[in-house]
């Protein structure tokens, strides 16, 4: 099993922080959306899972929620 990149460690230890010093009576909710264009070994890669990933930020935003943006520029 491979490792997860530094930026998505880091968003998750994030939210982890952040839902546990939440106050017990505020409802929180937290979407981690991960796009990855690299298909496994013998799959076909993915044509548009980065994109698709970058375009569920503004749909999330519509809606409500208030969210940050982490986007790694690997590969």
């Amino acid at each position: 099993m491979s490792r997860l990149p530094c930026p998505t460690r880091a968003l998750a230890r994030v939210l982890a922080l952040s839902a546990s010093a939440a106050d017990a009576d505020t409802l929180r909710c937290f979407a981690l959306v991960a796009g990855n264009d690299q298909g496994g070994a013998d799959t076909r890669p993915p044509r548009f899972a980065r994109d698709d990933a970058r375009r569920m930020h503004p749909l999330l935003l519509r809606h409500g929620s208030e969210l940050g943006f982490l986007q790694s520029h690997r590969g």
